[in-house]
């Protein structure tokens, strides 16, 4: 059966086929490396597909992929006849007079099932233009091309080169300048110098408890460093951000940025043109647009090669109208999205998370199920971080941090740090802890 597209045939070698399954129903090897790399979709030919989806149940079963036993199969899936009968397949027998080229085969038959997937994929990009389709969905729909068209390889697995890796990690974590730090040197220790390149880290708290405040100080930290950082906010604008960027450097209150130039006394002035000057080459990045979807963020942060990325905050992305689904369901594909680009992209990832603040005058300490979208998220995260401030204390200069989730070792129990609220700046105390309990989900 032909499947045509616009009247022409789509990318196929009919004979490369039916040599490979003449291979398999020759050789246990052939059908073994055969069926670790193809699916029987990859198979133009309709009852070629079938023929193999005989020869994969045959591979799981531990049974041989001789003829009779591919035809055994087929019988009794009522698709002998369907496929041509015994004839058909004591042709394809004959087909191949050694099993020794069935690599290439198998090559060939790979390279026109992925053509064949880029032409679907590329007539979905194509009538979504025509449909005049939001820009960054149909970047969206662009991104994973490359990935779909890469072909799966047959490696065998090399225990000496892995462990060469590995070592190879182990080395490079050993310098600092791999390490991804908060800022705060307790949560840095419990993370173990920080995150790493491909991993993702989740900032929670209920609304104004100093998310954005303890992002842009670990963002500080880095840029110390000399990384790259990005910030995607879907909350505030680019300018109160950069407000809050020189509060923190100048130690200038933040309400006299809301006021204006005249509330700015003359030598805080000065301290804002040096943090200017200073800063004018850092390599931070600041985005403020609230209508970039999840799978156009991607292409907006590659461009500028970050180190650490910052989205402020989950529950705002908007999704794509191609996303179907309740929340938590969109939320977890947000963060598939978001952790794939960290990984391809060798980055570091925080993402801001918000909670639903409870009616009433107290406010209980945050745990990991009240994160919108919670299992994604506590599967998704090297690490899970609490900020908090008692309302008892509200006028007090301390806030809460808690680690809930900690991949690279145990988590912290909740501890108080020095916060000015003014300057949305941070220190430690004593490390003490407080009394309370800790941060984790077990704790009341």
């Amino acid at each position: 059966m032909l499947n045509l597209i616009d009247d022409r045939i789509l990318p196929c070698n009919i004979e490369a086929e039916m040599s490979l399954l003449g291979a398999v129903m020759q050789s246990n090897d052939a059908a073994e490396s055969a069926s670790r790399r193809l699916t029987p979709e990859d198979f133009y030919d309709i009852e070629h597909q079938k023929v193999f989806a005989a020869v994969k149940a045959l591979i799981v079963n531990g049974k041989p992929t001789d003829p009779v036993m591919v035809a055994e199969t087929l019988l009794a899936n009522g698709q002998l006849d369907e496929v041509g009968g015994a004839v058909y397949l004591a042709k394809l027998d004959d087909s191949v007079p050694t099993t020794a080229h069935a690599g290439s085969y198998l090559r060939i038959v790979l390279e026109k099932s992925a053509l064949r997937r880029a032409i679907h994929a590329c007539r979905e990009v194509v009538e979504a233009c025509y449909a005049q389709a939001d820009i960054g969905e149909v970047i969206g729909m662009l991104e994973p091309l490359p990935d779909q068209l890469r072909l799966p390889t047959e490696k065998l697995y090399d225990r000496h080169a892995s462990m060469e890796r590995a070592i190879e990690e182990l080395e490079r974590r050993g310098e600092k300048e791999r390490h991804l730090p908060v800022g705060i040197p307790i949560l840095d220790e419990k993370l173990g110098g920080g995150l790493l390149p491909g991993e993702m880290l989740v900032l929670g708290g209920y609304p104004g408890m100093g998310k954005t405040s303890l992002a842009l100080w670990m963002m500080r930290a880095n840029l110390r460093l000399g990384h790259r950082c990005l910030v995607l906010s879907y909350e505030m604008s680019e300018p109160s951000l950069i407000h809050r960027m020189m509060g923190q450097g100048t130690k200038i209150a933040g309400w006299k940025f809301r006021k204006g130039k005249q509330h700015i006394l003359d030598h805080e002035w000065v301290a804002l043109q040096e943090w200017c000057s200073q800063n004018i080459e850092t390599p931070w990045f600041v985005f403020d647009d609230s209508s970039l979807t999840a799978s156009n963020i991607p292409s907006q942060v590659y461009r500028y090669k970050p180190d650490l990325v910052f989205l402020d905050y989950l529950q705002l992305v908007p999704q794509d109208r191609a996303t179907k689904g309740k929340g938590y369901e969109q939320i977890d594909a947000t963060i598939r999205t978001l952790l794939h680009m960290a990984r391809r992209g060798n980055m570091g990832l925080v993402l801001l998370s918000q909670l639903t603040r409870p009616e009433g005058d107290s406010v209980p300490r945050p745990r990991m199920h009240q994160l919108k979208g919670s299992s994604a998220i506590e599967q998704a995260a090297q690490a899970i971080v609490f900020i908090h401030r008692e309302m008892a204390k509200a006028g007090e200069q301390t806030t809460l941090v808690g680690i809930a989730k900690n991949r690279s070792g145990p988590v912290l129990a909740w501890t108080e740090l020095w916060f000015d609220g003014a300057t949305m700046t941070f220190a430690e105390l004593e490390n003490r802890l407080t009394e309370n309990g800790s941060a984790t989900e077990s704790d009341g």
